[in-house]
């Protein structure tokens, strides 16, 4: 076999690999499945979709909205621990994607398995709630996406936590919207709640916790 063969050989063999990569493996971000949960009754464009766990997919539902995302995503959940969320964010925000999430103190300072410390990246603002005189904890299970499918903007909320126990064993639910007025007011809640939070940078430091420099086992 002289060079020039075995070279066209190894090249037409590194197509099909590099081809094997770039096909997807999830079928998560594909917009016909989400178009098939969030379907609008004909001659409405707004929608109000119920989901539960763990006869529905909320996890793969949340996911591809995520991979959908254009433009920024908003985060506010009291446990993040589920490594398959995490990555889609991870995801999302190597697409230049905007990413905003707050969460909980004990969750920060306690949970063994959360994911919180392997959303480190320059497209993902990582904030922890703070306890002002009698605000309680924060408790919230929502996400705002801010240019999804057909340009809208998403609300998904509910009892559901991101973690793989709320997927596999709980009885969860997650209510997805698209109305306007619906969005607006989850927006102004983020808000508030951000104006009310702290950035995880600072908040480690003030409470001289050192997170494991490692991956964190996931729950």
């Amino acid at each position: 076999m002289n060079l020039k063969r075995a070279g066209l050989i190894l090249t037409g063999i590194s197509g099909i690999i590099v081809g094997l990569v770039l096909i997807p493996t999830n079928p998560v971000h594909s917009s016909n499945y989400l178009r098939q949960i969030l379907a609008p009754q004909k001659g409405n464009s707004q929608y109000l979709k119920a989901l539960f766990t763990p006869q529905d997919n909320i996890r793969k539902t949340l996911t591809g909205l995520i991979g959908q995302e254009q433009q920024e995503i908003c985060v506010a959940v009291y446990y993040l621990t589920d490594p398959k969320i995490a990555q889609a964010l991870l995801e999302a925000a190597n697409r230049n994607i905007h990413i905003t999430i707050i969460t909980e103190p004990k969750h920060v300072l306690e949970c063994e398995h959360s994911q919180i410390f392997n959303l480190k990246h320059p497209n993902i603002q990582r904030y922890v709630f703070q306890h002002h005189q009698d605000m309680g904890i924060m408790h919230h299970k929502f996400m705002i996406l801010t240019k999804n499918l057909d340009g809208q903007s998403i609300v998904a909320t509910g009892s559901f936590n991101y973690t793989r126990s709320a997927q596999k064993y709980n009885q969860e639910n997650v209510i997805i919207t698209n109305d306007p007025a619906t969005v607006m007011r989850y927006q102004k809640q983020f808000s508030y709640l951000q104006n009310s939070a702290q950035a995880i940078t600072d908040f480690l430091f003030a409470n001289r916790f050192h997170p494991v420099n490692k991956v964190r086992k996931h729950k």
